[in-house]
């Protein structure tokens, strides 16, 4: 039980495994604030990168922009649905989950 009028080593044993986990939360939020979170907002720019990846594929859904355009996937539809009503993009498929556009051919 430790030494005589010390602390008991199952005290000394949580107190270490309080310092390792509190030392780890330090870490997890350090890398947290040094990386950069998803955008939640798009641009001209962005409406033309995915325009250009819907071309190069040929098709192109919400993950795909969500993944090439680090934005959050409710900003990638709002993209997708942009580019739909400026008549770039055509819905080719829809169920609950997954939206599928194609390019529009160009006349």
């Amino acid at each position: 039980m430790g030494t005589k009028g010390g602390k008991p080593i199952t005290a000394i044993e949580k107190r270490q495994r309080r310092e390792l986990e509190r030392k780890m939360k330090a870490r997890v939020q350090q890398e947290s604030e040094s990386s950069e979170g998803r955008m939640v907002f798009f641009d001209e720019g962005m409406l033309n990168q995915a325009l250009r990846e819907a071309r190069s594929q040929g098709y192109i859904t919400p993950y795909i922009v969500m993944n090439k355009l680090n934005v959050t996937y409710g900003v990638a539809k709002d993209i997708l649905m942009e580019l739909e009503k400026r008549g770039q993009l055509k819905l080719y498929s829809r169920n609950r989950r997954v939206l599928i556009y194609v390019p529009v051919a160009a006349k």
